[in-house]
Order: C-alpha cells, then structure tokens, then sequence
C-alpha cells in the first residue's frame, strides 16, 4: 500500500488549491498532514468508512504534531476527502493487479525515467553551489524535492512490476565523464544560467514522460506517470514564470 500512500500525496500536492475549503495563500504544507491522516487511516481500515472513525481522527488531530496550524473544523473536511479517494484508488488496484501481466514496455519505460531523474536531481544539487539569494535557493530546493519524490515513486513503481534497477547503480563512462565536466563548469555560472538550463532540463523530462505515455503500460503505472507529468508541468511553469518575471541577474 506504499505505492498508494505515494500516489495519494503527489494528487493531493496538485489538487488541493481546487478543493472549495482551501484559503488562498496557504500551502500544501497546511494540508498535507490532514490528506495524510485520512488516506493512512483508510489503507489502515479498507473495509470501514469514514463516520466510523471520524471522532478518533479528530482526537488524533488535536494531539498530533504536525506543520499544519489549522483547526480540525478547517481540515475535516480535506481528511474525509483523503480517505474517500484512498479507499477507491486501493480497491481500484487491488481490482486491475491481479489481471497486469508485465508487458516489455514496462522496463524499457521506467528505467530510463528513473535515471533522468536521477541525472537531473544530480545536476540540481551541484547548481545550488551557485551563489544566488534565498528564495532562488528554495525555488531550486523545490524542485529538488520534487525529483526525490519522483525517484522514489518509480522505485516503488519497477518493484512492483519486477522491474530491476541495479544498473543504475553504475553510470555508464561517457556519462559520468560528461557530469563531471558539467559540474565544474558551475563556478562561473550566474543564477539566471542556472534557471535556465534548469528549465531546458526539466522540458526535456517532461518530453521523455510525454513519449512514455503514449507506450503500452499497466493502468497502474500510466496513471502514476499522468500524475507525476502533471506535478512536473505545473512546476515547469512555475518555473518559467520565475525565470522572466524575477531579477535573477541582481542575485549573487
């Protein structure tokens, strides 16, 4: 149930800014914890329903320590819509695994994803050696996160699907030759380089998921893959708006 527990969070991370109870200027970070409460509480009871453990959630959430501040009235709501889309994202899965036999297309897409990520994520945490301001580091730092979370969901992912990553392990030579080369040219890079070819990079991922979901998959790993596209647009975007509307030439 790992891999729902992953699912769930990367849909609440892009949904919950639709969701009638949300206040602008409030970040996900407000709702995490109460989407968590809910879908940990459903894969915990698969055969309850949310009245059933209202009252015990609602005594968990006064005592738990959490990053959100807000009052079990302002989050009641979002934890019965987390355990209502958990149970039926559970029982959908547990319906369509049983008849998923592993076709080629399954390997030959989640592993090179998986090292673009990787790649990617490498290249992220050398660019923050770039001496640039707080806020162009947490937009970086963002990202970061995000690509973590991706590696570990499609981890989850090719486990699932028997598929091995052990070779990625090792890179191949001409890689490894060619990020070294890339991460000692940083020093005389300026910030708004580094946003930009952040940018470039994470364009070209979302191409490769693009091109991964027009292959033959499994339901399952295709609407992971939707999702995780969809996280990474949104934040490509966000991205782009900071790279033509922020001073990243005063950084640094």
């Amino acid at each position: 149930m790992r891999m729902v527990s992953e699912q769930e969070d990367a849909y609440w991370h892009t949904q919950f800014a639709q969701e009638p109870y949300y206040v602008a200027g409030r970040g996900y970070d407000q709702y995490k914890p109460a989407y968590e409460l809910g879908w940990n509480a459903a894969l915990q009871h698969p055969d309850a329903g949310f009245a059933d453990f209202a009252q015990e959630l609602e005594l968990q959430w006064s005592v738990q320590v959490t990053s959100s501040l807000l009052p079990w009235r302002e989050v009641h709501q979002a934890v019965k819509d987390a355990w209502v889309h958990a149970s039926a994202q559970m029982h959908k899965m547990q319906s369509i695994l049983p008849t998923v036999v592993p076709g080629p297309d399954v390997a030959t897409v989640l592993t090179p994803l998986h090292k673009e990520c990787q790649t990617l994520l490498r290249e992220l945490l050398n660019m923050r050696s770039v001496a640039m301001d707080d806020f162009a580091q947490q937009v970086i730092g963002r990202h970061i996160h995000l690509l973590q979370r991706f590696i570990q969901v499609l981890g989850s992912l090719c486990d699932s699907n028997g598929v091995s990553l052990s070779m990625l392990s090792q890179w191949p030579q001409r890689l490894h030759v060619r990020w070294m080369k890339f991460r000692s040219s940083l020093s005389g890079w300026a910030p708004a380089e580094v946003f930009e070819v952040c940018e470039q990079r994470e364009r070209r991922l979302l191409f490769a998921y693009q091109r991964a979901l027009r292959k033959n998959l499994p339901r399952d790993v295709k609407s992971l893959l939707e999702q995780q596209a969809k996280v990474l647009k949104l934040n490509l975007e966000k991205l782009s708006w900071v790279r033509h509307n922020w001073s990243l030439e005063t950084f640094g």
